[in-house]
């Protein structure tokens, strides 16, 4: 998770132009949900620029389905980005 909200911030302050990004972890229940988004320029996610490369897109959905998380991640021009995961807490008390 770490490593995907590293990735987020870094593709925000790099491409997006935003002024602030706003993270949330919570638990109910037996989820774990990640949120993060930023209020940038956003982007057309079905034509992703060369210069942004789509790499980082890639990696945070490897890392998403290597800890079994859903993951749902949208941008709109004008808006912003947000991505949102959630995940079982195989950690037992």
């Amino acid at each position: 998770m770490y490593l995907i909200a590293k990735e987020f911030i870094n593709n925000s302050l790099k491409y997006a132009n935003c002024q602030q990004i706003r993270m949330d972890i919570f638990k109910k229940s037996d989820h774990i949900y990640f949120h993060i988004q930023d209020d940038g320029i956003g982007f057309d996610l079905s034509h992703i620029p060369s210069s942004m490369g789509g790499t980082g897109l890639k990696n945070m959905r490897q890392r998403a389905n290597f800890i079994k998380a859903q993951f749902n991640f949208q941008s709109k021009v004008g808006v912003g980005t947000y991505l949102h995961l959630s995940w079982n807490d195989t950690k037992k008390s």
